[in-house]
């Protein structure tokens, strides 16, 4: 399609748009196809300055609670393309740092998320986690370095490639001049990595889970829909699950190793520690059976809810010579979108006093999971945009995936379609490979998320409509 130049900006149709330039010092538009705006932004897309942004980010650390330095280099840099800038604090070194490219208004608005807060710290706290032969390792530590055509360094995969590739979008759609019909938001958060406080752990780096955009979307940063940058392995999702997190106490008396009965049954033991290996067990039992039972599919994305007892707490390393008074263990049960973690804590809590009566439950985390409504449009844009970029069909993400908590939980809870795609390594559970990303991912992400928002601008905004709307 050949270019229209006009001395005034006008809309044309559907599917075309206004690029800005000047000409004999005067401000023109040019009149071009959608597929010659993007082809214009995907050339602004820089392999080495996408390299140099990713490796800026890992050396910034951000665990969570310490987020305040990487929202003020993002901050810059948003300022730096011109961007409509917003700081939201949270706490004193707790920051949300936004960026808006404002569209003429009659176009849907869409956000790009991603979480600046890291899973580890490359701080000793890490060795809580992971053994100290792997914390030690060069990958796991916030310096980046390049290696094999790979980013290296703490965080760069959950979620600092993602975050990388949004800022680029950001960075192709500013520098082509478009003028887009609708909103596109860009937004670094913090406090999503799952964390609750509990115990004598409180204070601003304990509070997760949706922190910083919760607080983000309350206060009006809000669009027609959403696109959450965590790691997906490139796979599309709109499904999260939910998560209950769970305290079980149990009681006993603290006696010194020479009066300790060794024939007392152990259910009846003066050991807080004892009593509660039945119930570890009970729990282990019950949640190969609560996995089973809650995974199916939704809209074909297969979720798979997990259990795991993360924690357990009893006595004092230092002084092995009393039998301890209570025992905690702390869990995480993950729920599909339609069990509450209400639910789950009264089926917990029912198993736990079966073993012994005597036991506390109780809950310290509860969100529910979502999955995207009315996100057909979002779906389409996302797939298309995808067999642009990768000249293949885009997969559906695997249960892991679909099984966890993100930000998109956010923004479907409150009515905004939101899907889940963005960079991360293939195999997560291996701990070194939260350590390295490859770089043809993270450009792959950047097109993916240029085009998506160029696409989803062009589209009307959606009629919004309350969720329980009242019938007179």
């Amino acid at each position: 399609m050949g270019h229209t130049m006009t001395e005034n900006f006008f809309w044309p149709k559907l599917g075309d748009f206004v690029s800005r330039h000047k000409y004999r010092g005067k401000e023109i538009g040019f009149v071009q196809s959608a597929e010659s705006v993007i082809n214009r932004a995907l050339k602004q897309i820089d392999r080495s300055e996408l390299v140099n942004l990713g490796c800026d980010l890992v050396n910034i650390p951000s665990p969570p609670g310490h987020e305040r330095k990487i929202a003020e280099y993002i901050l810059g840099f948003f300022e730096s393309l011109g961007l409509e800038t917003t700081k939201q604090e949270l706490g004193e070194d707790r920051w949300n740092a936004i960026g808006v490219i404002r569209g003429k208004g009659d176009g849907a608005s869409i956000s790009f998320n991603g979480h600046m807060d890291t899973s580890f710290t490359g701080t000793p706290e890490d060795l809580l986690w992971v053994r100290k032969e792997v914390a030690s390792t060069p990958e796991f530590q916030p310096k980046a370095f390049v290696k094999d055509d790979h980013i290296y360094g703490l965080g760069i995969a959950n979620m600092k490639a993602g975050l990388t590739a949004m800022l680029t979008a950001a960075k192709a759609l500013k520098k082509s001049e478009i003028n887009l019909k609708g909103d596109v938001y860009f937004t670094g958060v913090a406090g999503e990595t799952g964390r609750a406080p509990v115990d004598e752990y409180w204070g601003q780096q304990y509070e997760a889970g949706g922190y910083g955009s919760r607080y983000m979307v309350s206060r009006g940063m809000v669009s027609d829909y959403a696109v959450c940058c965590d790691g997906s392995n490139m796979k599309l999702t709109w499904v999260q699950t939910g998560v209950a997190y769970l305290k079980v106490t149990t009681y006993g008396k603290a006696v010194y190793v020479p009066f300790v009965n060794r024939d007392w049954n152990k259910r009846q033991s003066i050991s807080a520690l004892s009593k509660m290996v039945p119930i570890i067990n009970a729990i282990e039992d019950w949640s190969a059976d609560y996995e089973t039972k809650n995974s199916r599919e939704w809209d074909g994305l297969l979720v798979s809810p997990h259990v795991c007892i993360g924690c357990i707490r009893a006595g004092v390393p230092y002084r092995p010579s009393l039998t301890p008074g209570f025992c905690n263990i702390y869990i995480d049960v993950r729920t599909p979108p339609d069990i509450t973690p209400l639910s789950i804590l009264d089926e917990v809590r029912r198993l736990v006093r079966q073993v012994d009566p005597t036991a506390d439950v109780s809950m310290y985390r509860s969100q529910m999971g979502h999955i995207a409504k009315d996100a057909g449009v979002l779906i389409d844009t996302v797939e298309k945009a995808f067999k642009d970029v990768c000249d293949k069909p885009i997969e559906k993400a695997t249960a892991a995936y679909n099984s966890m908590w993100t930000d998109t939980n956010v923004y479907n809870e409150i009515g905004i379609p939101c899907v889940k795609i963005g960079p991360s390594p293939s195999d997560i559970g291996e701990e070194r490979k939260y350590g390295a990303m490859p770089i043809e991912d993270i450009l792959n992400a950047a097109k993916l998320y240029t085009i998506t928002a160029i696409r989803m601008t062009d589209n009307p905004k959606r009629k919004h409509q309350s969720q329980n709307p009242r019938k007179s």
